[in-house]
């Protein structure tokens, strides 16, 4: 067996290792959202998300009121293994499918910065929070 063909199967066995990390990854990263959602007791609003809307709300939450850019969002959604523009869009269409389930008032976007979960919204899950007190 020749040297290249040594390493060329060698190259491709790192890469089948890389992208099982690269899965790991984003399992861990869909359960660090959805444990930074616990940790601030919401599981109402959470259940009804699927888990990668799940996760990028959890991030936005988390950083409240800070606002988060695309890029960053794009960094904390499971399984986006996308060219930076389709990623970007995906955090877009992302941004749309969690106001149709939580409101249009659910997530603020703030132009040429990214966005940010809205204080509307904040207040909101909180009163349950202040009632069960």
């Amino acid at each position: 067996m020749s040297r290249a063909i040594r390493w060329q199967m060698r190259y491709r066995e790192l890469e089948r290792e890389l992208q099982q990390a690269d899965a790991t990854i984003e399992v861990l990263k869909g359960a660090l959202a959805a444990e930074i959602v616990e940790a601030i007791n919401v599981p109402l609003w959470a259940e009804r998300l699927p888990p990668q809307l799940r996760a990028l709300m959890g991030a936005l939450v988390a950083k409240y009121p800070r606002h988060m850019s695309r890029e960053a969002i794009s960094a904390c959604i499971p399984h986006q293994d996308h060219t930076l523009d389709e990623s970007l869009q995906t955090v877009s269409v992302h941004v749309c499918r969690i106001r149709r389930v939580l409101g249009l008032d659910a997530v603020e976007t703030l132009r040429g910065a990214g966005y940010r979960v809205s204080p509307a919204f904040m207040a909101r899950i909180a009163e349950p929070a202040h009632a069960q007190s």
